[in-house]
């Protein structure tokens, strides 16, 4: 992110109030920077350039604009996604909480503005008192129950309220003996917790908005000083049945457990007909079921052995309940276990003493012997290094000359990496090809290279790799500074060589011998009617290599950016498709670009935010692979989202097996939504990049790696 990127939209924002459509930009690009997904330097950065205050205006300014409105909620809430004192604070001096509850009041009926204005207040309630006070002062808990009240079926609306409510009732209690929790109070009184039990009963299946609604309920009903009104309003709105429910359903979950334990215990503290109404509702066997299913989670046992005690405390029928739900075999098991947990630990203290004992007589003697054999290995290094180099030019100038048998029909050399080409084109088929593995086939200050068909190919590739596909000063750097330094054709094991061939063949086939439409040749789940994704698909053709002994199957390059350890790893074995930790946005599969850039970006590390170190000479490094994309299915805003007026929002697709029928998604997307797919190749833009997703390994011949610098 440019330094100066948030404070130019700032006062773009502030020069040009009036106009809606750049107050919308102005919101959607400050939400890209800072949003749920923004590192807490870029939320930061917001906040100093003054895009709170501008946001702030903006709602102001256009209060009637449901999306103004709705990407404000979303900037306030994105900023405090990860906690923190000063931006919290920063929030409420900027007004954004006014605004957020003025904006729900106003649009009530707007989903989209009610799920991002539980978001913002849900994560404002999650600081300290003071911000949890705030948050009730403006009014948040009638905003959030009147959301939830109206649009009732709406899962992210009640999901996003319910933790909204569990936050503002978890702290903020007061200090002083025999005055109530205000913030619970606030809770409670504008009918939070009927809220929750119906967003409950309504969404059972729901773990995660249960686990919330179980959370909303124990700290509406935690027992803080006069708290015995909260802990009956909860009982009689329906929370017992409701907590009781959640943990029958969702026996697996822990934190739900948890939570459950946890609400049980306080509903059950108090009044001996409130302890009764636990009981009664089957609160000691959903307590002791948790204990056993949980048997390691030492948080949940502790929350359990409360319950029990509290629903057993002064009262023969809830010892009597207790004990026949297996209650008191429950907390023999969890004495046992901590007794057992007590032992390890010990045992695992004095074993450790033991080893530092036994290392420590054997330190000097081993640091001696250590330092004699580093003073030997470095010598013996040296006369290797110095042999290897003398070698090494006699070495260069022959490993050409070993590459290849013979010449390609146009007067060029082909490497074995270019086996693709001549399989499925007639022109190559007189080459005879020999590589050795890991040789370069081009070095950008070395001499014109033999493999020109290859060569030029992937610098073209290079080249037109660019953000848009923009230029760079030269053929061999793109934009933004990457410089591609030198090529090296891969030769991969026959067998996957092989079992790219046939895959190749076995889906020209199916699709020669198919009807049309039909099971290898699907149509469009939810049309076309724009034409967007035919569009996409003419880009993505324009990337086919020519192909005459094949009829209805394509093959193409596309690049794969990777760390030097992930690549030598691919080089070896092929690639795989393996799960990923942060939702791939497309579909799950394996990612391919055929924009140089967008790779090298992944490459340094740059897209993950964890630095992937360069070689020895600097460089980072590309695998440039032949690709079958077999039936593609061309991605759209719509049908493919949601909601495609909100351009930072997920598609449809996300974390998702691929569309049925089809074997790759393609994807156009934009830098300045979130690398999100947009549209509008239909009336000829360019997009900043695209992302092909295979959903089949087999698919990608790994075939060249592409060594580049970075700026």
């Amino acid at each position: 992110m440019d330094a100066q990127e948030p404070a130019a939209v700032v006062a773009s924002m502030r020069e040009h109030i009036s106009n809606v459509q750049l107050q919308r930009d102005g919101c959607s690009t400050l939400l890209q920077i800072g949003g749920p997904d923004g590192s807490g330097a870029c939320k930061q950065a917001v906040v100093e350039a003054g895009g709170l205050a501008a946001v702030v205006a903006a709602m102001g300014g256009h209060a009637t604009d449901v999306v103004v409105q709705t990407l404000g909620c979303d900037v306030v809430g994105g900023v405090l996604a990860t906690y923190n004192e000063a931006r919290e604070q920063a929030v409420v001096d900027a007004g954004g909480l006014a605004a957020v509850v003025a904006a729900m009041g106003r649009h009530a009926t707007d989903e989209e503005v009610q799920r991002a204005g539980c978001f913002a207040l849900r994560n404002m309630a999650a600081g300290r008192d003071a911000r949890k006070q705030a948050v009730v002062d403006a009014g948040g808990p009638a905003a959030v129950v009147a959301a939830m009240g109206r649009h009732a079926t709406d899962e992210e609306v009640q999901r996003a309220g319910c933790f909204a409510l569990r936050n503002m009732a978890a702290g903020c209690y007061a200090r002083k003996q025999a005055v109530m929790d205000a913030c619970k109070r606030a809770v409670v009184d504008a009918g939070g917790a009927t809220a929750v039990v119906a967003a409950m009963g309504r969404h059972a299946a729901d773990v995660e908005l249960q686990r919330a609604g179980c959370g909303a309920l124990e700290t509406m009903g935690m027992a803080y000083f006069g708290c015995d009104a909260f802990q009956q309003a909860v009982v009689d709105a329906g929370g017992l049945a409701a907590v009781v429910a959640a943990m029958g359903r969702h026996a697996a979950d822990a934190k739900l457990q948890r939570a459950g334990c946890g609400a049980l215990q306080n509903m059950a503290a108090g009044r001996d007909a409130r302890r009764q109404a636990v009981v009664d509702a089957g609160g000691a066997t959903a307590v002791v079921a948790a204990m056993g299913g949980h048997a390691a989670d030492m948080e949940l046992q502790r929350a359990g052995c409360d319950a029990l005690y509290n629903m057993a405390e002064d009262s023969d029928a809830g010892k009597q309940a207790v004990l026949g739900a297996g209650g008191l075999a429950a907390l023999a098991e969890r004495a046992r276990r901590r007794a057992e947990q007590r032992a390890l630990q010990m045992q695992e203290q004095r074993e450790e003493a033991e080893r530092r004992a036994q290392a420590s007589q054997q330190g000097q003697q081993g640091l001696q012997q250590q330092l004699t054999a580093a003073q030997q290995t470095n010598a013996r290094l040296q006369a290797e290094i110095a042999q290897l180099r003398a070698a090494s030019q006699s070495a260069q100038a022959s490993a050409i000359d070993r590459l290849v048998d013979s010449s390609s029909p146009g007067g060029g050399l082909l490497s074995v990496a270019a086996g693709p080409l001549t399989h499925f084109n007639s022109q190559y088929q007189g080459a005879r090809r020999r590589c050795y593995s890991s040789l370069d086939i081009w070095r950008a200050a070395g001499p014109a290279s033999p493999f020109g068909t290859e060569v030029s190919m992937l610098r073209r590739l290079w080249a037109e790799g660019g953000r848009g596909r923009q230029a760079g000063p030269n053929q061999d750097m793109l934009p933004m500074g990457f410089t591609l330094t030198r090529i090296e054709a891969i030769d991969v094991p026959a067998s996957d060589r092989q079992a790219f061939y046939n895959l190749v063949e076995q889906m020209d086939s199916r699709r020669s011998s198919g009807t049309n439409p039909g099971p290898f040749n699907p149509i469009y789940p939810g049309g076309d009617r724009t034409g967007e994704k035919a569009a996409v698909f003419a880009q993505l053709r324009a990337r086919f290599l020519p192909r005459d002994r094949l009829q209805n199957q394509n093959i193409m390059l596309a690049l794969h950016g990777c760390s030097h350890a992930v690549a030598d790893n691919v080089c070896k074995n092929g690639f795989a498709v393996v799960p990923y930790r942060d939702e791939p946005w497309f579909g799950r599969g394996l990612y391919l670009t055929t924009y140089a850039e967008c790779a090298c970006r992944y490459a340094t590390g740059e897209f993950k935010e964890q630095p992937n170190p360069p070689n020895s000479a600097g460089e980072h490094v590309l695998i440039a692979a032949f690709v079958a994309p077999g039936m593609v299915y061309p991605v759209s805003r719509k049908p493919d989202y949601a909601r495609p007026s909100n351009l930072t929002s997920s598609s449809k697709l996300k974390d998702r097996a691929l569309q049925p029928q089809f074997n790759s998604h393609y994807a156009f997307v934009s830098a300045a939504n979130n690398y999100e797919c947009m549209d509008g190749a239909r009336n000829g833009a360019v997009m900043d990049y695209d992302e092909l997703v295979c959903g089949n390994e087999v698919q990608a011949l790994p075939a060249y790696r592409l060594y580049f610098r970075a700026p």
